[in-house]
């Protein structure tokens, strides 16, 4: 199963301790690297996140579509819509209901 997670989910869960728990439901988690910059804004997120064998970071190809979309979303939605489509996700974790509603509008 393919998942790929937006910035905030990930952060919210490191907050509370329980990131493990997107570990647990999913066992491997796809990030694009707007998505890791966004996270390694705080020091103690990104060494977290840079230790996980779980989480990894991929390089999404579209950047026209990323900009498109950027018109109406952050970088970090844009950029994990576009690649959750490009890798043929089987989920896509977003918790903002605009990102939610674009991104099922683009399947």
């Amino acid at each position: 199963m393919l998942i790929v997670c937006d910035t905030s989910p990930i952060t919210n869960l490191l907050q509370i301790g329980h990131l493990d728990v997107l570990e647990k439901l999913f066992g491997q988690v796809i990030i694009p690297e707007k998505v890791f910059e966004e996270l390694s804004f705080y020091e103690h997120q990104k060494e977290k996140i840079e230790n996980l064998e779980w989480i990894s970071v991929k390089t999404v190809q579209n950047q026209k579509k990323v900009k498109l979309l950027n018109e109406r979303l952050d970088s970090g939605e844009a950029e994990a819509i576009v690649l959750a489509k490009e890798i043929n996700a089987d989920i896509i974790i977003i918790d903002e209901k605009k990102g939610r509603v674009i991104a099922e509008e683009y399947g």
